[in-house]
């Protein structure tokens, strides 16, 4: 499993990365909400790890959001990015 784990204090956020690439998850560690959500827009993610408490973001629910509206994005501009579709010959 893809796992985004946020937690701003650096030994905590290791001890936690340590324990689930032990159990075979792929962990990807940010100590800032800003760094997070910046990465949400470019990877997909199976699971967020959300500290409630992070200096850069000022209410919790905020990087939730924030989360949220940048894989929607994401989504919106592959989906706009992708060429159109050639019309299939019509047989007859």
């Amino acid at each position: 499993m893809r796992i985004a784990l946020l937690e701003d204090d650096v030994d905590v956020g290791a001890t936690l990365k340590q324990w689930l690439d032990a159990a075979g998850h792929s962990v990807h560690h940010f100590t800032s909400g800003k760094a997070i959500v910046r990465e949400a827009g470019r990877e997909s993610f199976d699971l967020y790890m959300l500290d409630w408490h992070v200096p850069d973001m000022s209410f919790h629910f905020s990087i939730i959001s924030a989360v949220i509206l940048a894989r929607r994005l994401a989504q919106f501009q592959r989906k706009t990015t992708t060429p159109p579709s050639q019309p299939s010959p019509v047989a007859g």
